[in-house]
């Protein structure tokens, strides 16, 4: 009897224990991506990708916002190589696809992980994707319909050399995106080819509400400075600390997804860090996150930015998606066919919108001495992320934090 006594108060114990542990971690309560190994490799290839483009577009765009879209960009690759023959496809191949997967395999695997993200976000994370060609191009029906069924991608003609019918391209990115992307009309040659656009933007709300609004100073660099609003909240995040950076987790009311946000130490800068990134250290990095209680301070934003990415890639590594050498029979039988530019549209934003501006301190207050503050006073990297798999949505470096 005096056994099964105990036994019951070890199995109690044991229990207790248990449950004192998910209360420590309750984020590991949420909706997961099922993914294949041949999943789990792409999504490290389009991390690396998008990585790489970051620091391509940062080394042309020293002073301005950048924000791309990893797995969309990696998307329209993955397109592209449905439609690539020969040396191009080799190209392509080596860039997204480290594994050597067959093309049915890489296609059923994007169509997957796209479901699942647009899933698991009910909604809240908007994703476009287009490719807008010149009329009576003649794109091959096979490569529409891959389009629209494994890249959710829509396919259609316009009349380059007539201004307003680039309207419909303007309409077209607004109405699939809740009017929260745009594109403003360009200065199209009248001997464009065609052109990739993809957009992203997030609707999702913080798990925490942040408790005050104010204004405060952010370093655009060294000798100059602007005021911003900020909004602020004391609560346990997870955090990660480097020599040259502290990286701290934000999670969204969802959580099956995350706001990563990564500051510059003093001593050093987002250029030093960049180098760094790759998508094995990305999950290394993660895996390594501890909650702590930190004051944080973040700017109120919201941002849209848009980059035509064809610009920074000429003469790169990736020169092979803006090239008119490369070969491109899958998509059309058109010997003058090529692919002109790449958009990207993207909106990032930090709100709450229950919040005025405040000067109290009312709510302010650290629940213990032993915080750790983390203000976001001067040029950071943020990425979006979903948490099982550490798929990048978004990524970007702000360093002009000033609404459009």
């Amino acid at each position: 009897m005096r056994f099964k006594i105990t036994c019951l108060f070890i199995y109690i114990a044991i229990l207790l224990v248990l449950s004192s542990c998910e209360n420590d971690d309750m984020d590991s309560n949420f909706d997961k991506i099922i993914l294949s190994n041949q999943d789990k490799v792409l999504v490290g290839a389009a991390n690396n990708f998008g990585f790489d483009l970051l620091k391509l577009s940062q080394a042309n765009k020293s002073d301005e916002n950048i924000i791309i879209s990893p797995l969309e960009i990696a998307s329209n690759l993955n397109l592209l190589l449905n439609g690539s023959s020969g040396s191009t496809y080799e190209i392509i191949n080596s860039y997204i696809n480290p594994s050597n997967l067959l093309l049915d395999e890489i296609n059923n695997s994007y169509r997957r992980i796209l479901e699942s993200i647009e899933n698991l976000s009910d909604e809240k994370l908007i994703m476009v994707n287009g490719f807008w060609f010149r009329d009576l191009i003649g794109v091959k029906s096979h490569f529409e319909n891959i389009s629209d069924y494994f890249y959710k991608t829509t396919v259609d003609s316009i009349d380059f050399s007539n201004s307003e019918d680039y309207n419909r391209i303007g309409e077209w990115i607004s109405s699939n995106s809740e009017n929260q992307l745009t594109f403003t009309n360009r200065d199209f040659s009248e001997q464009t080819q065609s052109f990739l656009i993809n957009g992203f933007a997030c609707n999702l709300n913080f798990k925490y509400s942040f408790k005050e609004k104010t204004t405060e100073a952010f370093r655009i660099n060294d000798s100059d400075s602007i005021n911003i609003p900020v909004l602020k909240v004391v609560g346990d995040f997870k955090t990660y600390k480097h020599d040259y950076f502290t990286l701290v987790e934000i999670p969204y009311s969802n959580s099956s997804f995350s706001l990563i946000m990564l500051l510059p130490n003093e001593d050093a800068s987002l250029n030093s860090i960049l180098p760094l990134i790759n998508s094995s250290i990305w999950d290394y990095w993660i895996s390594y996150l501890k909650k702590i209680e930190i004051e944080l301070t973040v700017p109120e934003l919201n941002l849209s930015e848009s980059i035509d990415m064809a610009k920074y890639l000429v003469n790169s590594p990736f020169d092979f998606l803006i090239t008119d050498t490369y070969d491109f029979t899958g998509i059309t039988n058109n010997e003058n066919f090529r692919i002109d530019n790449l958009f990207s549209q993207s909106n990032f934003k930090i709100q709450d919108k229950n919040l005025s501006f405040t000067k109290s301190n009312e709510f302010w207050a650290p629940k213990s001495t032993q915080s750790f503050q983390f203000q976001i006073n001067k040029p950071f990297l943020f990425a979006i992320k979903e948490n099982s798999s550490n798929l990048v949505l978004s990524v970007g470096i702000i360093k002009k934090p000033i609404n459009n």
